[in-house]
């Protein structure tokens, strides 16, 4: 075993020119310094800035970044770093969240205020003996990645909003569609014929329960995330830049399962260079941009890289960095979520965030109009700037991209490409708490309460580590073996329209498995408060 006595020549000499964005949010001048060797308490620090724009916090909630770090040694898998949980820095104006597993931290604004944020030298200390017990750290590199996130905070909403067609109620006798009041954590009983149950009035929406039936009354255990306690949500869909980056810390197997490209460890080429559904003369199709060489070596992890304008420089500013990435199934979007030390969100804690606390409006879209408001509805028409960090629509009044309307755009658009400093909620098209594009772009998927697979689903959060073979780790999460998708769902969705398919408590394909990574399709994680 090497010893670690180069330690400061090998910083010097690895180069962390680390500039990682997610709409707007940025990690650069990442370090590390101050080693510390002393036998069972050791540890490195890394430090870094970050920044990111049109931040907040007020009396209602706030935004926050998500920051983990992984760490490489020469040509070993990438590995996370687990964080020292008391020894940080945080710069002034600023505070740190440190949950107990130590997987990552959330920043935050330590008072009230708006505007951009721009932090510079946040330290935290890695543990790195924790790490597979790693000694060496001569040749180590280590990147930093933050995710844009949104507090939601704890108490009491109401589900369902006394639509008839689809969606949750409370059942008193059958017909009665009045919204279902969450107000804690503890179990809930679904369906039967016990008034004050949690009903359905979509009745027979495949396994799901329903409000008619006394045999199928089923329990919703405490152990279920409901919306109730307080968690953090991620402000945008995942990003094409931030599905890039994951894919290039995973080995070659994990990569072929995470892409839809025949990749395989023994492949040396690619003729069609785009992974997801890109055309058959190589060209990206439905504003997907991710792609690799044409050509690679075998059994070596590939370089995956952004080319929406498909001039083969990778990412440049127009190349789709910022559009949220499509054709992920849901074993995709809960391996991501695995990885950066997140959880899939449960449909309950959709209708929160996307609602908030007020009583519903029939028909409510996340931007809190109903489907009537045609005023507050304006489609976008298409876009200036394709692609770019800088992508606006061409009708200026636009606040929304309803999934599955492709008639101007063929695909999704920027993240957050209605919200500017000076918009409100309905211009924005943001929901009760800030989260954008619930409602549309892409549809969301999430853990359903409508199977017994889905109740299953304890709320544990990612380890920052997945399996052999690319796929989340944790049990009770659907798709933690690359089979089984049950309990997994999706909501809003592009039918049996768009519009109707983005109202909030619409469930009617709540319980359809994704697993056929349709374009329409992204994914966002959550993490409960610490």
């Amino acid at each position: 075993m090497k010893c670690i006595k180069n330690l400061l020549t090998a910083i010097l000499f690895v180069s962390f020119p680390v500039l990682l964005t997610a709409n707007n949010i940025e990690v650069n001048n990442v370090a590390l310094k101050n080693h510390n060797t002393t036998p069972g308490s050791e540890y490195i620090e890394i430090s870094f800035d970050i920044s990111w724009e049109n931040s907040w916090r007020n009396s209602t909630n706030h935004d926050a970044a998500w920051v983990f770090a992984k760490y490489q040694y020469g040509d070993e898998p990438w590995g996370h770093v687990i964080i020292h949980d008391s020894d940080y820095s945080a710069p002034a104006g600023s505070e740190i969240i440190m949950p107990d597993d130590q997987v990552g931290f959330f920043i935050q604004r330590d008072s009230d205020g708006t505007g951009t944020i721009n932090w510079e030298d946040v330290v935290i200390r890695w543990r790195y003996k924790d790490d597979n017990d790693l000694d060496d750290l001569d040749e180590i590199i280590v990147n930093v990645y933050a995710i844009e996130m949104v507090y939601v905070p704890e108490g009491a909403f109401y589900v369902g909003d006394g639509n008839t067609e689809v969606s949750f109620s409370t059942f008193y006798t059958i017909g009665t569609t009045d919204p279902y009041y969450i107000e804690s954590e503890d179990e809930i009983t679904l369906g039967g014929t016990t008034g004050g149950n949690l009903g359905n009035t979509g009745d027979d929406n495949g396994d799901d329960f329903n409000t008619d039936d006394p045999a199928n009354e089923q329990l919703l255990p405490a152990s279920y995330p409901k919306g109730f306690n307080a968690f953090y949500c991620m402000k945008y869909n995942i990003t094409q830049k931030q599905y890039v980056d994951f894919l290039n810390t995973l080995t070659r197997q994990q990569q072929r399962e995470r892409v839809r490209a025949n990749i395989s460890p023994t492949a040396t080429s690619f003729a069609n260079r785009y992974v997801f559904w890109g055309d058959v003369d190589g060209t990206p199709q439905s504003r997907n941009g991710i792609r690799v060489d044409a050509e690679f070596e075998a059994n070596e992890p590939l370089v995956f890289y952004n080319d929406l304008n498909d001039d083969g420089t990778p990412n440049q500013d127009d190349d789709g960095q910022h559009l949220p990435s499509n054709f992920l199934s849901f074993a995709d979007g809960a391996a991501y979520a695995d990885w950066a030390g997140l959880r899939p969100m449960t449909e309950l804690e959709y209708e929160k965030a996307a609602r908030g606390t007020g009583y519903p409006i029939v028909n409510e879209l996340p931007w809190g109009v109903d489907t009537d408001d045609d005023l507050n509805i304006v489609v976008i028409e298409g876009v200036n700037n394709s692609g770019s960090s800088n992508e606006l629509p061409t009708n200026s009044d636009a606040n929304c991209h309803l999934a599955g309307n492709d008639v101007n755009i063929s695909g999704p658009v920027r993240v957050g490409i209605f919200a500017t400093s000076d918009s409100d909620r309905i211009k924005a098209g943001a929901s009760y708490y800030g989260v954008m594009d619930m409602g549309g772009n892409l549809s969301e998927q999430i853990i359903s309460v409508g199977s017994i697979e889905g109740r299953s689903f304890d709320g544990q959060h990612g380890t920052g580590e997945l399996t052999s073979e690319g796929s989340n780790n944790i049990p009770n999460w659907p798709g933690n073996n690359s089979s089984s998708l049950a309990g997994a769902g999706q909501k809003p969705c592009m039918y049996p329209n768009p519009l109707i398919g983005s109202i909030i408590s619409f469930r009617m394909f709540i319980n359809d498995e994704v697993a056929h990574y349709g374009r329409g399709y992204g994914f966002r994680g959550v993490r409960t408060e610490p």
